[in-house]
């Protein structure tokens, strides 16, 4: 398997762990997060997640974006929200 791929699974891996904590901080049911996670792991587009495109890295920085966010770390999800905007080319 390619470093491409791994870190595209990587990526993939640690985006579904903090939606999942993103999640169950918000709505405060564990069942939710646990749903949530699925849906957005068996959506067809998730098949793009699991190729050497930039989806799973966005997956990842976005939704540590809006955990900081929601943390009311602001310094951190304005540095995440620069990384997310690196990943799209009408971002740079």
């Amino acid at each position: 398997m390619g470093r491409g791929v791994v870190l595209s699974y990587s990526c993939l891996f640690l985006g579904l762990v903090a939606l999942h904590r993103l999640t169950s901080t918000r709505f405060g049911d564990r069942e939710t997060a646990r749903r949530t996670v699925l849906y957005v792991a068996v959506f067809p587009f998730a098949f793009f997640f699991t190729m050497v495109y930039t989806e799973s890295l966005f997956l990842c920085l976005s939704v540590s974006a809006v955990a900081a966010a929601t943390a009311s770390r602001w310094g951190l999800a304005g540095a995440l929200g620069f990384l997310v905007a690196l990943t799209r080319p009408n971002g740079c």
